[in-house]
């Protein structure tokens, strides 16, 4: 651009002189904002915890695992007849990985009225979980294909090398969906929307069945629902005929706990204020039930870790007393001791009698809960890995026997509970990480569980369970096929916008979280972009300064 055509006719032109300094101005900028074009092109990474290439799991024939919600139903392989075995594929996408789950099928009393027979899973994960991808969506298609195509591997493998022996045309017939959950729920509705599309691009290759509308984030409650379906369909308390009284699961993961129960009749009635919207009426064949489920976003073990760390009080108290929730010697400020740390989770899980409830009854933050009275539970996930850890996994009164060992490994060395770690045969030896989480997670768990959830010893019967039946743990994703082949147990609904909101806010007032750091990263990518724009505007203010005065 010739800058003498802006100027008046009657205006002199400029001698070289002050031309230089134009040019050297107009060159300036143009090099700034080509630095500035190529900054807005590049994708800030998410910080990964790992590599930036997908992580792939031992491959585990009976694994444990830990949207935008419609009203498509999950589909099913459904050829042949009743009496053959089919088969339903159902990615759980969670917040620390993904996991294919393959589950081989039959329904043979279908006419009968009974429940369909679901053999167990053939499962692989791969890590980090989806929603590390938020900054670099087309990653995430790359993790779920590498997923997908393990499985077809195990899929069409030999009978005789541990495969299913199909053909690959076999397997264009059987549908493949994606659920995610907690992970993507966490993280900004734009951004789980890229990743999900990224996913479905590489779905829509797989060579499976799929339909854009299958990769998709179940809401917390339908999470909570699955849960429920599966450990209790393994109970066999769901079969027509069953006179099993069903067990309410507390699940503690790695961003998330859910809570879900029958709550009895006594409890319904009560002539407070009650929250419908955590109350859904579930039907699986002939039989109903009115279940309570309520998914607390934020509270997984490891997302609460964080919150609590960065609560103000516990932040000046650590200052001034130490930090109890960690062994001696693993920081400066660690002191180990348990009944401290199990009283300083007051800031995450508050006493009943020190917050107002708007409600009959309240669990955690003050979200309504029907009280429980002597419904039968099962603590899973995170519960069962740390008491299993401490050996108290089948104690009578494991809430006692938990707080006990909680007090014995809180003030011990951490030298010495490394030193007898490496005593261990090697392949049964903890990671450091996790050996540093077991005094936070004895005193979180018995808390959650106590003051949280109203579940106290003697008051009524808390197992913590892995494999109700010998191989067959307990995981949502059994509940989610069970729903499809029965057809939906439950109303659809959703809840993602209430659960984003608050996870968001969680995370930004605790700094905790893949979404936190996904904010830090874009933080320090625009102020990085912000220096160029701001030496364009130097850079013309100076010119405008010196063409001013040499125009004089």
């Amino acid at each position: 651009m010739r800058f003498s055509r802006d100027l008046p006719s009657a205006m002199p032109r400029p001698s070289s002189q002050q031309r230089s300094p134009r040019l050297m101005c107009f060159a300036g900028v143009t090099l700034i904002i080509i630095v500035f074009v190529l900054l807005a092109k590049s994708e800030p990474t998410a910080p990964q915890s790992s590599s930036s290439s997908p992580s792939i799991t031992a491959i585990d024939h009976n694994a444990f695992t830990d949207g935008s919600t419609n009203q498509q139903q999950v589909q099913i392989q459904t050829s042949g007849d009743d009496d053959s075995t089919k088969y339903a594929i159902i990615i759980d996408a969670g917040s620390s990985g993904s996991r294919i789950h393959i589950h081989p099928y039959t329904w043979s009393g279908k006419a009968s009225g009974a429940l369909p027979v679901i053999g167990p899973s053939f499962s692989i994960k791969v890590k980090p979980g989806l929603s590390s991808r938020a900054l670099k969506p087309t990653a995430a298609g790359s993790d779920i294909s590498e997923l997908v195509r393990r499985a077809k591997e195990y899929m069409t493998r030999d009978v005789d090398n541990d495969g299913l022996g199909l053909s690959l045309t076999s397997l264009s017939k059987i549908p493949i969906h994606l659920q995610a959950t907690a992970g993507l729920r966490s993280i900004l509705p734009e951004q789980a929307e890229a990743v999900l599309e990224s996913v479905r691009d590489a779905l829509e290759k797989s060579g499976f069945k799929f339909q854009r509308s299958w990769a998709r984030i179940i809401s917390g409650q339908e999470e909570g629902v699955f849960g429920w379906l599966s450990a209790n369909y393994l109970a066999a308390a769901l079969d027509p005929d069953s006179t099993e009284r069903t067990k309410g699961i507390a699940e503690m993961g790695g961003a998330s706990m859910q809570l879900t129960y029958a709550p009895s009749s006594s409890s319904l009635q009560a002539t407070g204020k009650v929250d419908h919207s955590k109350l859904v009426d579930v039907k699986v064949l002939s039989r109903q039930w009115k279940l309570y489920t309520h998914s607390y976003l934020g509270w997984g073990l490891e997302q609460a870790q964080e919150k609590h760390q960065h609560t103000e009080a516990v932040v000046d108290a650590v200052d001034l007393e130490g930090n109890p929730c960690y062994p001696p010697g693993y920081h400066h400020s660690s002191v180990g001791h348990f009944g401290n740390c199990y009283r300083w989770l007051e800031s995450v899980v508050p006493y009943r009698e020190n917050v107002t409830c708007p409600f009959d009854w309240c669990g955690i933050n003050q979200i309504y809960q029907p009280q429980i009275q002597d419904e039968p539970f099962w603590a899973i996930e995170n519960f069962y890995y740390t008491s299993k850890y401490f050996g108290v996994h089948e104690s009578p009164d494991f809430l006692e026997a938990l707080k006990v060992a909680g007090e014995q490994y809180c003030s011990r060395k951490w030298a010495d509970i490394i030193a007898d770690n490496e005593k261990r045969d090697e392949d049964k030896r903890d990671q450091l990480s996790d050996l540093v989480k077991y005094c936070f997670s004895a005193a979180y768990s018995t808390r959650v569980l106590e003051v949280g959830f109203g579940l106290k010893s003697g008051m009524t019967s808390v197992t913590v369970m892995r494999e109700p039946v010998k191989g067959r743990p307990i995981d949502w994703a059994l509940g989610s096929v069970l729903d499809t082949l029965i057809g939906p147990v439950m109303p659809r609904f959703t809840k993602l916008d209430d659960d984003r909101l608050s996870n968001v806010v969680n995370n930004l007032h605790s700094g905790s979280g893949t979404d936190a750091a996904s904010h830090s990263t874009t933080l320090i990518w625009l102020s990085i972009m912000a220096v160029p724009a701001v030496a364009v505007w130097v850079i013309i203010k100076q010119c405008f300064r010196k063409w001013s005065s040499t125009s004089r």
